[in-house]
């Protein structure tokens, strides 16, 4: 029957063109909805979550005894605030503790070395009386020499004028070679003596020269020894820093909170 057959081919048809329109709907609908809806999405990102809120748990970082408490439960703490102390000993193969054995030897290094800058600020300070003592000696020395000289100087001249004086004696008969030869050797005498005078004064004058010379080079080497002791002592100091670093350790709030639950 051909009337039977028209009706089912409009109805497959309609069927056909209802499904295309629904499909076609169904994606436009799922268009806009991935253009305008908010929805979750799943990214991989590099770096840290840190939650708005939340709890922090503090691990020590070596097995040890706690010394120090600084917080209780239900406290308030700020970031790295201080929380507990923790002490951690090794043990030699006698049961002592090599950390105290090492402490005790850079603190009698670093008692040493604070002696050593105490004795040093002395001897320096001895040092510089002893050379300002030395000077003052030798200027009053040089100061005799010179009052000996002028001294010996007259002295000279007095010889002269006897030598003169016999020469023309000797020559008149008053007086014997003899006589004449020994006031020239007292004139001889007193030129040598003052030869000799002047050569320790020169002697003295040198001295004194030097003993300035070290007395102003006095504090920069007293400076380079202090310079050397305190660089000894900075390095013993960073020592016992680092051992007392390895043996106890400080727990700090990583975050600021309150305290919820302290096992120990």
């Amino acid at each position: 029957t051909y009337g039977d057959w028209s009706s089912d081919v409009c109805s497959s048809d309609l069927s056909k063109i209802i499904s295309i329109w629904f499909f076609i709907g169904t994606i436009v609908v799922l268009f806009v909805f991935l253009l305008f809806a908010p929805y979750s999405r799943k990214e991989t990102v590099r770096g840290y979550l840190k939650p708005p809120s939340g709890s922090a748990r503090v691990l020590a970082t070596q097995l040890g005894t706690v010394t120090s408490l600084y917080v209780h439960e239900g406290d308030r703490v700020e970031k790295d605030q201080p929380l507990i102390s923790i002490s951690s000993q090794q043990v030699d193969k006698d049961d002592a503790d090599v950390n105290s054995s090492i402490l005790n030897v850079l603190n009698a290094q670093k008692d040493t070395i604070n002696s050593q800058i105490l004795a040093e600020d002395i001897r320096t300070q001895t040092e510089r009386r002893r050379l300002e003592a030395l000077i003052e000696g030798l200027t009053m020395e040089v100061a005799h020499f010179q009052t000996q000289l002028e001294a010996q100087k007259e002295r000279i001249k007095i010889s002269e004028e006897l030598v003169a004086t016999a020469n023309v004696l000797k020559g008149q008969g008053y007086i014997s070679s003899k006589e004449l030869g020994e006031r020239k050797i007292g004139l001889l005498d007193h030129q040598l003596s003052i030869e000799a005078l002047t050569q320790q004064m020169i002697a003295r004058k040198n001295e004194i020269i030097e003993k300035k010379a070290s007395l102003e080079e006095l504090p920069i080497i007293a400076a380079e020894r202090l310079r050397q002791l305190k660089s000894d002592l900075s390095s013993t100091e960073q020592k016992i820093s680092e051992v007392k670093a390895r043996s106890a350790s400080i727990l700090c709030a990583p975050i600021s909170g309150r305290i919820s639950s302290l096992p120990v």
